[in-house]
């Protein structure tokens, strides 16, 4: 995982809100590979449901992708998906 900012967001995440762009950020320069929802809300400041509005943005344009918890199978993990 990369350890600082990436320097260019994605073209494809250029129209995207501010908050979106910022849990994409997130999501890259985690220590983890993946992160839950209530941990990007956590670590952006931002409300759930712009977090819950941004995971879906970022997904219905393929920057990130989830997969269930096992250990809390209603809580999906949120990644990049060039890491798998």
């Amino acid at each position: 995982m990369t350890d600082s900012v990436p320097e260019r967001i994605p073209e494809e995440l250029v129209d995207t809100t501010p908050a979106t762009k910022l849990v994409w950020q997130t999501l890259a320069i985690a220590e983890e590979d993946e992160l839950t929802q209530q941990q990007l809300t956590d670590r952006t400041g931002i409300a759930p449901r712009t977090v819950r509005y941004a995971v879906t943005e970022l997904e219905t344009r393929d920057a990130i992708e989830s997969r269930p918890d096992v250990r809390q199978p209603n809580q999906p993990l949120y990644y990049h998906p060039r890491q798998f």
